[in-house]
């Protein structure tokens, strides 16, 4: 198995740092189609990756193969690349070339995460830039919020926190009207708080997981976290 990125580093880069941010390991399968994977948290979040097989500049897989590994060990790899990242599995190792530079990691014996993300349908969606969302958090982190509540009040999304202390009320971006909350853990925000352009599309339901979608460039990201009950 010999894959490699040129055009698509960036986003190669964004997903695999989002997938670092959920969970350690991860089962990478490659197959006739491409690349996907899963990475859970604790219970409470997961985070599934697809990278279809015109998102690789040569993709040379003969037959389906899945690797596990350590994410770190390929979110690090490749963080300094700017012009080619190429991938390769030779007698249980994971050999990742950056640019000039060449990295070893091991193939695990297996990973310990979700076979596939539950499927849940939903009423509600609405777009938001990764950055607008991060600057939000960013702005709530700084009065220590433990939770955040989604909402959308006169046709703006709302990110929300308060305590017996303090609050705070988020703009972050005009949304079409929702009439529920949502709220989550902050913690589990951090797959999505990246400071980029990306738009990701943010779907919710009454008592249901949050869900937060991004396809770029071939790559498709699907990413939930479990609700807090809102007392």
């Amino acid at each position: 198995m010999k894959v490699t990125i040129e055009k698509n580093i960036k986003t190669m880069q964004l997903v695999f740092e989002m997938l670092k941010n959920v969970g350690i390991e991860t089962e990478l399968t490659f197959n006739e189609t491409g690349m996907s994977c899963i990475s859970t948290g604790d219970n409470n979040s997961a985070l599934s990756l697809n990278l279809k097989k015109e998102f690789f500049e040569a993709y040379d897989v003969e037959k389906e193969i899945k690797i596990p590994i350590y994410i770190n060990d390929i979110t690090n790899s490749i963080k300094s690349a700017k012009k080619i990242i190429t991938i390769e599995e030779h007698e249980n190792k994971l050999t990742i070339y950056s640019d000039n530079d060449k990295y070893t990691c091991p193939i695990l014996s297996e990973a310990n995460t979700l076979n596939k993300i539950p499927d849940i349908e939903y009423n509600y969606s609405t777009k938001v830039k990764l950055s607008d969302i991060s600057t939000a958090i960013g702005k709530l982190s700084k009065i220590n919020a433990t939770s955040v509540i989604f909402s959308v009040v006169d046709k703006k999304l709302i990110l929300t926190y308060a305590d017996e202390l303090r609050g705070a009320d988020i703009v972050v971006c005009d949304a079409e009207d929702y009439p529920n909350k949502s709220m989550v853990n902050i913690k589990y925000l951090a797959p999505i708080t990246k400071n980029t352009k990306d738009e990701v599309t943010v779907f919710m339901n009454k008592d249901k997981p949050i869900m937060f979608k991004l396809e770029n460039d071939n790559a498709f990201l699907t990413y939930m976290i479990a609700p807090m009950t809102m007392t």
